[in-house]
């Protein structure tokens, strides 16, 4: 499908996921990967306004937890961030489960979410498992 158009445009996204820090990128090819196929156009467009914020910002938003200016996009961002607590068709999720949440290099431990489960640092971008 070379001559896709959506899929011009998703390779053009995955480009410009490449932040220049490895937690960035990670965390937004992952959502890329994972999610969009399955967004809708308004979510579509949130992720691409997301794209477009400085570097800075998108690590305040997405790994040190910062609320972002907009409200708009925090649904996003806490999807990005914590994409086991946010269902994805054909992912079931046992109820109050630890919820295993790829984590920043050196970060451990766990994190309350808003839904009342608990999210799990089980590895980190560094590709090191950590067992909690």
């Amino acid at each position: 499908m070379a001559g896709d158009p959506s899929e011009a445009a998703r390779a053009r996204l995955a480009w410009r996921c490449r932040r220049g820090t490895r937690e960035l990128d990670l965390l937004l090819q992952r959502w890329l990967q994972h999610a969009w196929p399955g967004a809708d156009e308004p979510q579509r467009a949130l992720f691409e306004a997301l794209l477009e914020l400085p570097d800075p910002e998108l690590a305040e938003l997405l790994l040190a937890g910062l609320p972002p200016a907009e409200p708009a996009l925090a649904p996003l961002v806490e999807a990005i961030r914590f994409p086991a607590a946010a269902p994805h068709e054909g992912h079931g999720q046992t109820p109050g489960a630890p919820v295993a949440v790829l984590c920043p290099t050196g970060v451990t431990g766990t994190s309350d979410l808003p839904d009342g489960q608990t999210a799990v640092c089980t590895t980190n971008v560094s590709g090191r498992g950590q067992s909690r």
